[in-house]
């Protein structure tokens, strides 16, 4: 058995799970154009880098986005949407020298940009790639053509030969120990390539033929769910790290897998690594910095230094310089100097990583909120800064709602309920009193009353009231073990977002009896905005979009012939003219009932990833801000 947990480990990306427990929208006010009078600018997000690879004096870090350092310091280019890449979310990357090419592998298909001219070229279902979320690339030289292998997230493994544009099968399917296929090495001493699933690792043998693989039967059968791969290739050794931050070796010679001796500093994560060309030295990339492992010795090192998160790693070709991604941005430590100084390269920003769950905007002081996979993200407009604010009581959580209230930021989060944290001090308080492992979907402050809402997820969940006197919650009985979905404040009235329709109660007196509006019951609710000026309600289900009419108490549902997504509504906002609709998978829509007589939406292009998650609107700078599940952040200008 290789691993602690003796269950086949399945890592699935839980797209839809963070989109109903993490729908939140920020209810604003613009006005809206047709698709080409609303370009967006993407931003490229370094903190959470997959992939680094040093190729011809460059460093490129994939991530969100794509971006290449010029070692000698002269240049950053970066790489996003509007530049041809066919979404942010980049997984891993690789580099064909001999025709002078870069793949990249991301949430949308597969990249290709030409180093000579600059241009880029995507691959998807019309190239023969069925499943286009791609986790992971490996390049092999075969009879003097260059191949390349793509892994899919749901579909196996694909390749694509060189001079074609063709995409085909590489293995069949249910050959592989899962169809996840999260890292690729290539041996081609040995001519083998090796592939890491969420349920084991195989080797193939190249060969020629439709299907150029051929998977190896002599290799041990083995349940290490792989992150990634790394080949010593004068030996034909193995390193696989797995998700539960385990290293195995596997040693060609005796044809067994044997594990690395874990840290003897205790529990800390390994996210990423990398071999030497020697083949003596392994390094990792950890949460408390790099450490190093002389193999031979098999001694764990910590390299003085950085002592923050590195989500990636990288040495140069002659083990001078280690490159790796840190929280404020991508750094190197040159190794033959005596004082191994950790130097910053690029300045990370924005200070965040990929999943961008909530956006919030502070107008009286001018700063943007963003939380994100482990924290808060601050933008100030005076200075044009970012600032990362990890939660020390909430370690590597996810904050999934915001509320600007008074000197205060309220936010929830995944599994620990309600926090607020103090703008001026960082004084970070959680608030008890709400069941275990809860998880706030959206909130409400009203300072003048001294109250904050804030809904649960669930079958325990409900609408929780917190006394700002008091300073203690308490749980509505009225909407008590409802699973509420959003909260919506209409004046001295609450719209509740649940599992079985749309209740509303009054903020100060006690709601009793039966809050639902029968006329409002559409089941699982999802997102709720409010045009005042119209006096409509607009409510997304997970497969309607419908607009209430609160003064001739009918509605009007909206079918997806006429433009709308069909996918759920994740994130929804309301302009003054216009509504936003943030979709799960298909991008952002605009509708304007004023200017549209067809009742027709218009999907905005050129934004990180077409998985929206949250939605704020910027009056200052007139534009939209989006959040995404894996690229990060996007602003859409509206002109």
């Amino acid at each position: 058995m290789l691993c602690r947990n003796c269950k086949t480990f399945k890592v699935r990306f839980l797209f839809r799970q963070v989109f109903y427990l993490c729908l939140c929208a920020i209810l604003s006010i613009h006005s809206s154009a047709q698709a080409r009078e609303v370009p967006a600018k993407s931003l490229a997000a370094l903190a959470d880098a997959r992939r680094m690879i040093v190729h011809n004096g460059c460093v490129w870090i994939a991530g969100g986005g794509l971006t290449r350092y010029h070692t000698d310091g002269s240049k950053v280019n970066q790489y996003v949407t509007e530049h041809g890449l066919v979404a942010n979310a980049v997984f891993d990357a690789a580099v064909d020298i001999k025709n002078h090419v870069l793949w990249a592998a991301t949430s949308s298909g597969l990249g290709r940009l030409d180093l000579e001219t600059n241009q880029w070229k995507s691959f998807g279902r019309k190239e023969g790639l069925r499943d286009p979320f791609v986790l992971s690339l490996g390049i092999f030289k075969m009879h003097g053509k260059i191949m390349l292998f793509i892994g899919t997230r749901a579909d196996g493994l694909y390749f694509l030969p060189g001079g074609s544009d063709k995409i085909t099968r590489a293995v069949d399917k249910k050959m592989l120990p899962d169809l996840w296929v999260s890292c690729i090495a290539a041996d081609p001493g040995h001519n083998y390539l090796w592939l890491g699933t969420a349920a084991g690792v195989v080797r193939c043998q190249l060969k020629k033929g439709k299907q150029p693989l051929k998977i190896d039967p002599l290799l041990a059968h083995n349940r290490i769910a792989a992150k990634r791969l790394v080949v010593d290739e004068p030996t034909g050794d193995v390193f696989c790290l797995n998700y539960y931050s385990e290293i195995f070796l596997y040693r060609s010679t005796v044809k067994k897998w044997v594990e690395i001796p874990p840290f003897l500093q205790g529990d800390i994560e390994i996210v990423d690594m990398a071999l030497d060309s020697t083949g003596d030295l392994l390094w990792a990339a950890t949460g408390r910095g790099i450490y190093f492992l002389r193999i031979k010795q098999k001694q764990w090192v910590k390299l003085p230094g950085y002592r923050g998160d590195v989500s990636c790693i990288t040495l140069d070709k002659k083990n001078r310089v280690i490159y790796y991604a840190a929280r404020d941005g991508i750094r190197s430590v040159v190794l033959e100097e005596k004082e191994k100084k950790s130097r910053l390269l690029i300045v990370n920003a924005p200070p965040f990583h990929n999943t961008v769950s909530a956006v919030v905007m502070d107008e009286k002081r001018d700063t943007a909120w963003m939380g994100t996979d482990w924290g808060i993200a601050k933008f100030e407009r005076k200075n044009n800064r970012w600032r990362f604010i990890d939660l020390p009581i909430y370690p590597k959580e996810r904050v999934v709602t915001l509320a600007v209230g008074g000197k205060n930021i309220w936010f929830g989060t995944m599994h620990h309920g309600l926090g607020k944290m103090h703008q001026k001090t960082g004084v970070i308080e959680e608030i008890r009193g709400t069941r275990e492992d809860s998880t706030v979907t959206s909130i409400i402050v009203d300072n003048k009353a001294k109250r904050v809402w804030f809904g649960l997820l669930g079958t325990r969940g409900g609408v929780y009231e917190y006394d700002l006197m008091k300073k203690k919650p308490r749980v509505l009985p009225a909407l008590d073990g409802v699973s509420v979905t959003y909260l919506l404040e209409d004046r001295d009235w609450i719209y509740v977002g649940t599992g079985r329709g749309v209740a509303r109660f009054h903020k100060v007196k006690e709601p009793s009896g039966n809050l639902f509006d029968p006329r409002l019951a559409f089941g699982q609710v999802l997102t709720l905005a409010l045009d005042n000026k119209r006096n409509h309600l607009w409510i997304t289900t997970e497969h309607e979009v419908m607009v209430y009419d609160r003064t001739k108490k009918e509605h009007k549902i909206f079918k997806d012939a006429s433009g709308f997504p069909w996918s759920p509504i994740t994130a929804i906002l309301f302009d003054g003219e216009r509504v936003w609709l943030g979709s799960e998978g298909y991008g952002l829509y605009v509708y304007n009932s004023l200017e549209n007589i067809k009742d027709s939406s218009t999907r905005v292009p050129g934004l990180a990833d077409r998985y929206i998650i949250s939605l704020a609107h910027d009056r200052k700078s007139s534009s939209i801000w989006v959040g995404t599940v894996s690229g990060g952040l996007s602003i859409v200008k509206i002109r």
